[in-house]
Protein backbone atom coordinates (compact mmCIF):
# COMPACT_ATOMS: atom_id res chain seq x y z
CA UNK A 1 0.00 0.00 0.00
CA UNK A 2 2.60 2.64 0.94
CA UNK A 3 4.55 1.92 -3.18
CA UNK A 4 0.67 2.49 -4.22
CA UNK A 5 -0.08 5.90 -2.05
CA UNK A 6 3.70 7.31 -2.38
CA UNK A 7 2.90 6.50 -6.80
CA UNK A 8 -0.36 8.65 -6.37
CA UNK A 9 0.91 11.16 -4.25
CA UNK A 10 3.76 11.81 -6.73
CA UNK A 11 1.39 12.13 -9.87
CA UNK A 12 -0.53 14.86 -7.67
CA UNK A 13 2.75 16.79 -6.79
CA UNK A 14 4.17 16.27 -10.51
CA UNK A 15 1.20 17.89 -12.07
CA UNK A 16 0.95 20.34 -9.26
CA UNK A 17 -3.09 19.98 -9.52
CA UNK A 18 -3.53 20.64 -13.18
CA UNK A 19 -4.03 16.49 -14.24
CA UNK A 20 -6.61 14.64 -12.86
CA UNK A 21 -5.46 11.88 -11.46
CA UNK A 22 -8.11 8.66 -11.14
CA UNK A 23 -7.90 6.95 -7.90
CA UNK A 24 -9.36 3.93 -10.87
CA UNK A 25 -5.83 3.95 -12.24
CA UNK A 26 -4.63 2.36 -8.78
CA UNK A 27 -7.67 0.36 -8.27
CA UNK A 28 -5.83 -2.85 -8.71
CA UNK A 29 -3.12 -2.04 -6.17
CA UNK A 30 -5.93 -1.07 -4.11
CA UNK A 31 -8.17 -3.86 -4.25
CA UNK A 32 -9.13 -5.43 -0.92
CA UNK A 33 -7.57 -2.26 1.24
CA UNK A 34 -9.48 -1.11 4.24
CA UNK A 35 -11.76 1.74 2.93
CA UNK A 36 -10.34 3.40 5.68
CA UNK A 37 -7.04 3.67 4.79
CA UNK A 38 -7.98 4.88 1.20
CA UNK A 39 -9.85 7.51 2.73
CA UNK A 40 -7.36 8.76 5.19
CA UNK A 41 -4.86 9.45 2.52
CA UNK A 42 -7.13 11.56 0.50
CA UNK A 43 -8.32 13.02 2.64
CA UNK A 44 -5.28 13.64 4.61
CA UNK A 45 -3.50 14.62 1.77
CA UNK A 46 -5.81 17.02 0.20
CA UNK A 47 -6.55 14.76 -2.91
CA UNK A 48 -10.36 15.24 -1.50
CA UNK A 49 -11.69 18.66 -0.09
CA UNK A 50 -14.18 18.83 2.80
CA UNK A 51 -16.04 21.71 3.20
CA UNK A 52 -17.91 22.68 6.28
CA UNK A 53 -20.95 25.39 5.85
CA UNK A 54 -21.93 28.52 7.72
CA UNK A 55 -25.41 28.96 8.92
CA UNK A 56 -28.14 30.90 9.33
CA UNK A 57 -30.71 31.37 11.93
CA UNK A 58 -33.62 33.35 9.97
CA UNK A 59 -36.82 33.65 11.44
CA UNK A 60 -38.92 31.21 9.11
CA UNK A 61 -36.06 28.15 9.83
CA UNK A 62 -36.72 24.73 11.57
CA UNK A 63 -34.54 22.58 13.58
CA UNK A 64 -34.33 19.70 10.92
CA UNK A 65 -31.42 20.46 9.20
CA UNK A 66 -29.48 19.82 12.70
CA UNK A 67 -32.02 16.86 14.29
CA UNK A 68 -32.22 14.90 10.85
CA UNK A 69 -29.51 15.83 8.79
CA UNK A 70 -26.59 16.11 10.81
CA UNK A 71 -25.36 19.82 10.99
CA UNK A 72 -23.91 20.34 13.87
CA UNK A 73 -24.33 23.84 14.05
CA UNK A 74 -25.61 25.85 17.43
CA UNK A 75 -28.11 27.87 15.74
CA UNK A 76 -31.65 27.95 16.65
CA UNK A 77 -33.11 27.76 14.37
CA UNK A 78 -31.88 26.60 11.58
CA UNK A 79 -32.83 27.77 8.22
CA UNK A 80 -30.19 27.26 5.70
CA UNK A 81 -26.71 25.98 5.76
CA UNK A 82 -24.43 26.91 2.74
CA UNK A 83 -22.82 23.87 1.68
CA UNK A 84 -20.63 25.28 -0.97
CA UNK A 85 -20.41 28.73 -0.77
CA UNK A 86 -17.37 31.92 -1.11
CA UNK A 87 -20.07 34.66 -0.52
CA UNK A 88 -18.26 36.86 2.61
CA UNK A 89 -22.01 36.45 4.29
CA UNK A 90 -21.40 32.75 4.77
CA UNK A 91 -18.51 31.07 3.68
CA UNK A 92 -17.76 27.53 3.13
CA UNK A 93 -14.53 26.57 5.48
CA UNK A 94 -12.24 23.63 4.95
CA UNK A 95 -12.42 20.86 6.88
CA UNK A 96 -9.15 18.79 6.57
CA UNK A 97 -5.80 18.31 5.05
CA UNK A 98 -3.27 21.59 4.97
CA UNK A 99 -5.94 24.06 4.07
CA UNK A 100 -7.81 23.08 7.15
CA UNK A 101 -9.50 26.12 8.56
CA UNK A 102 -8.89 28.17 5.70
CA UNK A 103 -12.22 29.31 3.76
CA UNK A 104 -13.05 27.71 0.18
CA UNK A 105 -12.60 31.46 -1.42
CA UNK A 106 -8.98 31.83 0.37
CA UNK A 107 -7.98 28.34 -1.16
CA UNK A 108 -9.60 29.06 -4.34
CA UNK A 109 -7.73 32.21 -4.53
CA UNK A 110 -4.81 30.85 -4.17
CA UNK A 111 -5.27 27.71 -6.44
CA UNK A 112 -7.14 29.31 -9.28
CA UNK A 113 -6.41 26.09 -11.42
CA UNK A 114 -8.71 24.08 -8.94
CA UNK A 115 -11.67 26.35 -10.48
CA UNK A 116 -10.80 24.49 -14.17
CA UNK A 117 -10.67 27.20 -17.21
CA UNK A 118 -14.35 27.72 -18.18
CA UNK A 119 -14.87 30.06 -14.88
CA UNK A 120 -15.01 33.97 -15.22
CA UNK A 121 -13.29 35.93 -13.34
CA UNK A 122 -11.66 32.91 -11.07
CA UNK A 123 -14.79 33.06 -8.67
CA UNK A 124 -16.68 29.87 -8.06
CA UNK A 125 -20.55 31.16 -9.75
CA UNK A 126 -22.46 28.25 -7.53
CA UNK A 127 -23.82 28.92 -4.08
CA UNK A 128 -24.86 25.26 -2.75
CA UNK A 129 -27.31 25.55 0.23
CA UNK A 130 -30.17 23.51 2.10
CA UNK A 131 -33.02 25.63 3.07
CA UNK A 132 -35.31 23.78 6.22
CA UNK A 133 -38.58 26.09 5.35
CA UNK A 134 -40.44 25.63 8.70
CA UNK A 135 -42.60 28.48 7.54
CA UNK A 136 -42.94 30.76 4.77
CA UNK A 137 -40.03 32.83 3.42
CA UNK A 138 -40.46 36.27 1.43
CA UNK A 139 -41.96 36.88 -2.16
CA UNK A 140 -38.58 37.11 -3.77
CA UNK A 141 -37.45 38.21 -7.05
CA UNK A 142 -33.61 38.35 -8.33
CA UNK A 143 -31.79 40.21 -11.44
CA UNK A 144 -29.77 38.48 -14.08
CA UNK A 145 -26.15 39.36 -14.14
CA UNK A 146 -26.11 42.30 -16.45
CA UNK A 147 -28.50 43.97 -14.10
CA UNK A 148 -27.17 42.90 -10.73
CA UNK A 149 -23.24 43.81 -11.45
CA UNK A 150 -24.23 47.35 -12.94
CA UNK A 151 -26.31 48.22 -10.17
CA UNK A 152 -25.28 46.00 -7.29
CA UNK A 153 -21.85 45.03 -8.12
CA UNK A 154 -22.66 41.44 -7.69
CA UNK A 155 -23.89 38.27 -9.97
CA UNK A 156 -27.32 37.92 -10.43
CA UNK A 157 -29.30 34.93 -8.92
CA UNK A 158 -30.99 31.92 -11.16
CA UNK A 159 -31.61 29.25 -8.81
CA UNK A 160 -32.62 25.41 -9.12
CA UNK A 161 -34.45 23.91 -6.44
CA UNK A 162 -34.37 20.02 -5.68
CA UNK A 163 -37.02 19.03 -2.96
CA UNK A 164 -35.47 16.77 -0.58
CA UNK A 165 -38.54 16.33 1.66
CA UNK A 166 -41.79 18.04 1.88
CA UNK A 167 -45.10 17.62 4.31
CA UNK A 168 -48.03 17.00 2.83
CA UNK A 169 -49.87 19.75 1.32
CA UNK A 170 -46.41 22.11 0.84
CA UNK A 171 -46.29 23.94 -1.88
CA UNK A 172 -43.92 26.48 -3.85
CA UNK A 173 -43.92 29.96 -5.23
CA UNK A 174 -43.45 29.96 -8.73
CA UNK A 175 -43.95 32.84 -11.24
CA UNK A 176 -47.60 34.37 -11.49
CA UNK A 177 -50.68 32.45 -12.53
CA UNK A 178 -51.67 35.04 -15.38
CA UNK A 179 -49.95 37.60 -17.35
CA UNK A 180 -49.06 40.98 -15.47
CA UNK A 181 -48.16 44.59 -15.81
CA UNK A 182 -46.45 47.28 -14.51
CA UNK A 183 -49.53 48.56 -13.47
CA UNK A 184 -51.63 45.62 -11.96
CA UNK A 185 -48.36 44.79 -9.76
CA UNK A 186 -48.16 48.42 -8.40
CA UNK A 187 -51.67 48.01 -7.46
CA UNK A 188 -51.08 44.85 -5.65
CA UNK A 189 -48.59 45.91 -4.17
CA UNK A 190 -50.10 48.86 -2.82
CA UNK A 191 -53.46 47.33 -1.56
CA UNK A 192 -51.78 44.06 -0.21
CA UNK A 193 -53.44 41.83 -3.00
CA UNK A 194 -50.28 40.19 -4.79
CA UNK A 195 -50.98 36.90 -3.34
CA UNK A 196 -53.90 36.40 -5.54
CA UNK A 197 -51.93 36.64 -8.41
CA UNK A 198 -49.01 34.40 -7.57
CA UNK A 199 -49.06 30.78 -8.90
CA UNK A 200 -48.71 28.31 -6.12
CA UNK A 201 -47.32 24.98 -7.02
CA UNK A 202 -47.99 21.59 -4.73
CA UNK A 203 -44.58 19.85 -4.18
CA UNK A 204 -43.28 16.61 -3.49
CA UNK A 205 -40.21 14.62 -2.25
CA UNK A 206 -37.90 14.31 -5.12
CA UNK A 207 -39.63 17.00 -7.37
CA UNK A 208 -37.08 19.46 -9.27
CA UNK A 209 -37.50 23.50 -9.98
CA UNK A 210 -35.49 25.72 -12.50
CA UNK A 211 -35.93 29.33 -10.92
CA UNK A 212 -34.67 31.81 -13.82
CA UNK A 213 -33.20 35.02 -12.90
CA UNK A 214 -36.40 36.95 -13.12
CA UNK A 215 -39.14 35.22 -12.00
CA UNK A 216 -41.10 35.55 -8.70
CA UNK A 217 -41.10 33.06 -6.33
CA UNK A 218 -41.07 31.42 -2.90
CA UNK A 219 -41.13 29.03 -0.59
Amino acid sequence: MQNIMQAFRSDIKEFGGKKVVKLLDYAPGLDGLPKSDVLKFLLEDNCSIVVRPSGKDYLWGGTRLREEYGKKIDLTPLAETWECSVHPDGPSYIANGSFKGQTLAEVLKAHPEYLGTKVENGELPVLVKFIDAKKDLSVQVHPNDEYAREHEGDNGKTEMWYVVDADEGAHLIYGFQHKVNEEILRKAVETGTLDKHLQKVEVHKGDTYFVPAGTVHGI
